[in-house]
């Protein structure tokens, strides 16, 4: 009968045996030897005990070197490969590869003291990926990166940078002021004043014989430049022309529309009929549309002729929200000064993501004083009168000034420029007169002594 430990022999020795199935023997018959150790993965880390010179000579020095189990320095190279940013307006993701697992701490800050936050990572991967957030966009920020290995090597990116983007200007010029359209007997000028937006590009003028155009890809286009008057000759007697201005910035971006209009009618002398414009007729709409005026101070809604006090020397938002959202019309606001006259006429305009209203902006007053105000539809080429009211300006000027000549036709500036000449010469004429008359006085007096 055969004893237990004998029976025990052949598993021992199986299992002794059985770790030398991993090396191939090469032999005179050409077969390939794999010579691969097990306990050594090559990672340029010396990790005993598992690994020693012996058995790993590419991770582990030899002893003459240096003692077993000593580290083999790593390079920037290995620990960051293939850094990438991919930046937007407010975040950015930074990725790289290491050859070895490693933890890190990414700093970062818009100078090189990278003062904005740290990150830390304390698990040990090849493959990373950061991400960024709350920046500021169209800013340039620094970063850099310490990477620890398994064995405390510490390793650094150095400085590195990134620019985030800048969003797409999606904010419209202001509209062209101080609009006027004269009859003449050959043509019609149309004159206007361009915005001061330091990013505006030109005028577009589209015109209609039926209404106001309020889409700058609609009507006829008579005219596209940065100049500040037209002659519009293709005219015939008979018709009223409605001309639509449009700034355009280099985005591409439209104001919502500046109009004006021109009755053109010759009478039997070839002379041009004055222009007196219909009084449109007021009516309530059906469906509500309730109207608010915001400054930078305060948002105030604005009642059937009501008076709302503004600063005169900042622009005006008025706001239009329907009930319905239905709007299968146009509407523009129209300004008129003290002395009755057209201060301007602006479009409304549909707001982003907000369904059922629509807004308009109102350049800046300037002069104080009290301003009519009236908000008008247009439909299939009618005109009606839907609100009214007044805006009082006020912290603004108290004269006219040269730089808001719109109060003043430019034919009676020159007049009184002329005027004024004229005095001054007259008033020259009269000192030299007596003058003279002083002086003969004194030579009589000296004559008769």
């Amino acid at each position: 009968m055969i004893k237990k430990p004998f029976i025990l022999i052949p598993f021992l020795l199986t299992w002794l045996v059985l770790p030398l199935s991993s090396f191939a023997v090469e032999g005179d018959d050409g077969m390939n030897v794999s010579l691969e150790i097990i306990g050594c993965n090559n990672n340029g880390i010396c990790e005993p005990p598992l690994e020693n010179f012996l058995n790993c000579p590419n991770d582990c020095k030899p002893e003459e070197e240096g003692k077993i189990g000593s580290v083999r320095p790593v390079s920037s190279d290995e620990i960051f490969m293939n850094i990438k940013v991919v930046p937007s307006y407010t975040t950015a993701v930074i990725t790289w590869t290491s050859s070895i697992p490693t933890i890190y701490n990414l700093s970062w800050g818009e100078d090189a003291e990278f003062r904005d936050g740290i990150l830390k990572n304390v698990h040990f991967v090849n493959d990373h990926r950061v991400e960024l957030i709350n920046l500021k966009s169209g800013t340039t920020y620094y970063f850099k990166i310490e990477a620890q290995t398994h064995l405390a090597q510490i390793v650094s990116s150095g400085t590195k940078y990134f620019k985030t983007l800048i969003p797409p200007d999606v904010t419209p010029p202001a509209n062209p002021t101080n609009v006027t359209a004269t009859p003449s007997p050959s043509k019609i000028t149309v004159e206007w004043t361009n915005p001061k937006d330091p990013d505006f590009d030109y005028v577009r003028i589209v015109r209609s014989t039926e209404q106001y155009i309020s889409n700058p890809y609609l009507g006829k286009l008579v005219y596209e430049g940065s100049g500040q008057y037209f002659y519009d000759l293709d005219v015939e007697s008979g018709n009223r022309y409605f001309y639509t201005l449009f700034a355009r910035d280099k985005s591409g971006n439209f104001s919502s529309g500046s109009m004006a209009s021109a009755l053109y009618i010759l009478d039997e002398t070839g002379q041009v009929r004055p222009d007196k414009e219909k009084e449109p007729s007021f009516i309530i709409p059906l469906q509500p549309i309730y109207y608010s005026v915001t400054q930078s101070t305060f948002t105030e809604n604005f009642e059937l002729d009501e008076t709302v006090e503004v600063s005169a020397k900042e622009k005006i938002r008025v706001d239009a929200n329907f009930v319905s959202s239905k709007k299968s019309f146009d509407i523009w606001i129209e300004i008129r000064d003290r002395y009755d006259r057209v201060k301007g006429r602006y479009f409304f305009v549909d707001i982003k993501d907000q369904e059922g209203t629509r807004e308009v902006i109102i350049p800046e007053l300037i002069i104080n004083g009290l301003y009519s105000v009236s908000v008008f539809r247009q439909y299939d080429g009618q005109f009606e009168l839907i609100h009214r009211g007044f805006f009082e300006a006020i912290g603004g000027e108290s004269v006219f000034s040269r730089d808001y000549s719109y109060f003043i036709p430019r034919t009676c500036t020159i007049t009184i420029f002329l005027i004024l000449i004229i005095l001054i010469i007259i008033l020259l004429i009269r000192k030299i007169y007596k003058k003279i008359k002083k002086k003969e006085k004194e030579k009589k007096e000296q004559i008769s002594n």
